[in-house]
Parts: structure tokens; C-alpha cells; sequence
């Protein structure tokens, strides 16, 4: 009876690295003994592989230098895939909490809004991201609030309490 051969003999005999020796051997092209989860091959499997037309004559292997030692480097990512976004909530001193929604258009540049409810916020979020998957920038370009669109906000949320200034008396303003 002759012995099995290892991985690295066959790798060594085809020529070819142990990776491809395992590959053959799990795709069925190279037959395999399984021993104990250790994979060995019959000296007359190998044989029959390489005198199939199809197997590729042995070439010498090229030597390739070491592996490049410490941190292995990060890939480039897009922006967009890059920075998530994010909604945070916001505690003012008053004790009023607003929530800050932020996300990246297509150029990695932040968008930022803020929002009275967390669901306005990630209805904003979801919105900003649809309209990137089909096919927009999600710039905030076309979108822009007018200062009495902000008047009315503001104005909306005082209760009266605050202190402020009154309307002009003798062309002065004064606090009220």
C-alpha cells in the first residue's frame, strides 16, 4: 500500500499553492481522503488529475516577498458609505429637548437639521436617504427657509414669559 500525500506534497507536485490544492480537493476535481478532518490524497488520484488534458502543466512557483508587516491598510470608501446618519438628542438648560439630525450628500458634505420629535427627525433622515438611493445628491441646495418661515417658528414656540423688547415708545426700544 502507498502513502498518502499531504497537501503540501501534492501543492509541491502540482505546483500550485495549498489553497488551490484544498479548493480541488472541495470542488471534487482533485480526489480526497478524508482522515480524523485531515484531507489526504492518493498518489494515483494525483497522477490521474494530471493526466486529464484539462489540468494545467506544472509551472515554477514564484517566489513573492513577505507579507507587509503592522496595520494593514484601509481601503478607500465614498463618503456616503463612510459616515452614517445620525440623530442625537439635544437637552437645552430651559430643559426643552430638540433632536439634531445629521447626514452626508454625495459630495461628504453634513447636512444637519433640527426637529422638536425624534420622529420628524429620522422622517427627515429616511427621506434624505431615499432620495439619494435614487439617484439625487441629497444636498439641502434646493431647500431653504425663509426668514419669516423662521419668524413664524420662533414666534410659535415663545410663551410670553421670556424677556424681550416691546415695541418702540419715542423711537426707542425698550425691554419689557
Amino acid at each position: 500500500m502507498k502513502a498518502l500525500l499531504r497537501p503540501q506534497d501534492v501543492a509541491e507536485v502540482l505546483a500550485v499553492s495549498k489553497v488551490t490544492v484544498y479548493r480541488l480537493a472541495r470542488t471534487g476535481e482533485l480526489a480526497s481522503v478524508r482522515i480524523r478532518g485531515q484531507v489526504r490524497f492518493r498518489p494515483e488520484a494525483v497522477e490521474e488529475y494530471l493526466a486529464r488534458p484539462e489540468a494545467p502543466e506544472p509551472q515554477p512557483v514564484a517566489i513573492s516577498p513577505s507579507p507587509r508587516r503592522g496595520r494593514p491598510r484601509k481601503q478607500w470608501v465614498p463618503a456616503t458609505a463612510r459616515r452614517a446618519a445620525s440623530t442625537q438628542r439635544r437637552t437645552w438648560p430651559s430643559g426643552r429637548a430638540t433632536y439634531r439630525a445629521r447626514s452626508y450628500d454625495a459630495t461628504g458634505q453634513r447636512q444637519t437639521a433640527s426637529f422638536d420629535t425624534k420622529a420628524e427627525a429620522e422622517a427627515w433622515l429616511a427621506n434624505r436617504s431615499v432620495a439619494m438611493r435614487r439617484g439625487g445628491t441629497g444636498s439641502m441646495g434646493g431647500r431653504r427657509t425663509t426668514l419669516a418661515e423662521w419668524w413664524a417658528r420662533w414666534q410659535s414656540g415663545r410663551t410670553g414669559t421670556e424677556v424681550g423688547w416691546c415695541s418702540p415708545r419715542d423711537g426707542l426700544r425698550t425691554p419689557c
